[in-house]
């Protein structure tokens, strides 16, 4: 069983969140106007190309930053009278951003990129050789070299010096353009929704101006006026109609969205198409059930694609590698990085996940960073081993040479084994103590800091002596296709544990818990709930050593 350990001397939901964050509430809780320059001189060029009729090509992304991105754009070009083309990269033959490939499709107007284009050197070139203007707008770093693209404009806030604000994503970068474009609010209502998907899914930290765009996109996302009838069906199927969380962005509708395009070449445009539509329900509900289907195929693939992994593992691993190092031959390469990021948690150790491409000899795949590793920098370490390779501390995708995988694989354990790692694997740290009667004014003190995500955490709580109560003359609830999930109810919360039935009646079913987890409200069908997500557990019952003479009295009644 894994140790637990508090981080520090946190007393209070605030000093977690001032660690967490590295802010003073002045600064958290700040309403400045952030700005990226040059947005109001694309803006007036783009409203002149509008009035001029000048046709507008939108090459966006294949992941939900681009897809919410690419429907800012095409939902404010519409509203303003003009009808962009909007062309997303096919995720398995074309690979990410805009290519030489798409520019040969384009052959007058303007192409504006989103979530893209500011590594796409070559592409540019041979756009602008056409004679056509390039926008690019991206959030992304520029290659290697430091080279830009040759293109008209360029709204990356990267560039030092170009922003207030530079961790913004893709989607967030498209609606401070677009808001420039309009002055409709309720077209700036819809894409703000937009953008808060994006954000959040793209794992942008929730602070300064992305928090902003945050609040204001999911209060928008449960207002039917202020969102498309595609986004509305959407939620409606998950249930999320009148509540939404950056939780649920990012567990339900961002793998949703990112769904199709891991499963078929050109699916990121089923998941844009159903997102954007404005139309009938009837039509947007279609959309939206065709999409929830294709995740749940895309769950049940990666399920059957974890049995292999472990497999995989079990044969050519070695107890203890780190990285993990698998090649998992014909996978779809739309979800390496799905596994490559399960595989981290489970294991509790970085992860790289490689399958076969389209190029004959070139494996692809995904690298997860875990704990204190960058992954980044340990591919850095090793680029001379590998074709290509781009990412960032958590994640990075690469490509190698099969003849090289096993060396590749030698290179980054040593590389990896010499880091000086300080946080240990086996411990479980936690933020705050408190009993169950404190859960409920907890909850109420963490909402003053949401919407909680990548940058600004949630605490994590150790509750100490969590009793259950009877619900209908039962204790707990299994829940799942495998029964694999257990709530258990309290009197002031119930407590949910993913994959934890088993667990919990290995413990021989105790009445009374410690439990390590994060603390809020379920919103299910109207009815609120106070619920703890497990992290971990352990019995709270106490066991009593017999005295001598208890024994020996026990001794004699058997002996009789």
């Amino acid at each position: 069983m894994a140790k637990w350990e508090k981080k520090d001397n946190a007393k209070t939901v605030w000093d977690v969140i001032k660690r967490n964050t590295g802010l003073t509430k002045q600064e958290f809780f700040a309403e400045k106007e952030y700005e990226i320059k040059g947005l109001d001189e694309l803006a007036e060029y783009i409203l002149n190309a509008i009035k001029n009729k000048t046709p507008i090509s939108i090459v966006g992304d294949y992941d939900a930053d681009g897809i919410t991105a690419s429907a800012i754009m095409a939902t404010t070009l519409n509203h303003l009278g003009t009808k962009p083309r909007i062309r997303l990269p096919r995720r398995i033959s074309e690979g990410f951003g805009l290519s030489e490939t798409i520019v040969d499709e384009i052959n007058e107007g303007i192409i504006i990129t989103v979530d893209n284009g500011i590594a796409a050197v070559d592409a540019v070139k041979k756009a602008k050789e056409k004679g056509l203007t390039v926008i690019i707008t991206d959030h992304h770093l520029p290659n290697d070299d430091n080279i830009l693209p040759d293109a008209d404009f360029i709204i990356n806030p990267h560039l030092p010096g170009t922003a207030d604000f530079t961790e913004y994503c893709g989607a967030g970068i498209a609606y401070k353009l677009c808001c420039k474009l309009t002055d409709d609010e309720k077209i700036k209502a819809i894409i703000s929704g937009f953008a808060a998907i994006g954000t959040v899914a793209d794992m942008m930290p929730i602070l300064y101006d992305n928090r902003k765009i945050v609040i204001e996109g999911l209060k928008n996302l449960v207002n039917p006026e202020t969102r498309t009838t595609g986004m509305g069906a959407i939620l409606e199927i998950c249930n999320l109609n009148n509540h939404i969380t950056t939780t649920n962005i990012s567990f339900k509708i961002g793998p949703i969205l990112n769904a199709a395009g891991r499963l078929y070449d050109n699916g990121a445009m089923i998941s844009l198409t159903a997102i954007a539509y404005n139309g009938s329900y009837e039509k947007a509900l279609e959309l939206a059930e065709n999409l929830i289907h294709i995740n749940e195929e895309r769950k049940e693939y990666v399920s059957k694609t974890m049995e292999e992994a472990y497999l995989n593992i079990s044969t050519n691993c070695l107890y203890g590698d780190n990285p993990l190092c698998l090649y998992i031959p014909n996978m779809s390469e739309g979800i390496v990085g799905i596994i490559a990021g399960r595989l981290a948690e489970e294991m509790k150790v970085s992860s790289i996940v490689l399958t076969d491409s389209e190029q004959p000899g070139i494996l692809k795949g995904s690298a997860r960073g875990y704990g204190e590793v960058n992954i980044k920098d340990v591919l850095d370490a090793n680029k001379h081993l590998l074709v290509k390779y781009g990412g960032h501390a958590g994640a990075a995708g690469l490509s190698v040479k099969k003849e090289d995988f096993m060396e590749l694989k030698d290179s980054l354990i040593n590389y990896v084994d010499k880091l000086p790692i300080t946080v240990q694997k086996d411990v479980i740290y936690y933020d705050l103590d408190i009993v169950p009667a404190d859960i409920p004014k907890m909850i109420n003190e963490q909402k003053k800091y949401e919407p909680y995500g990548f940058g600004n955490p949630k605490p994590i709580f150790r509750i100490e002596g969590f009793e259950l109560f009877p619900r209908y003359s039962e204790f707990y609830k299994l829940k799942g296709q495998d029964n694999s999930t257990i709530t258990l109810y309290g009197q002031y919360a119930d407590a949910t544990g993913f994959g934890m039935a088993e667990k919990y009646n290995e413990m021989n079913r105790p009445k009374r818990l410690n439990i390590i987890g994060i603390i809020g409200e379920n919103h299910f069908m109207g009815k609120v709930r106070n619920e703890v997500e497990i992290i971990d557990k352990e019995s709270n019952v106490k066991i009593i050593e017999k005295t001598s003479l208890a024994s020996l009295l026990e001794k004699k009644a058997l002996e009789r």
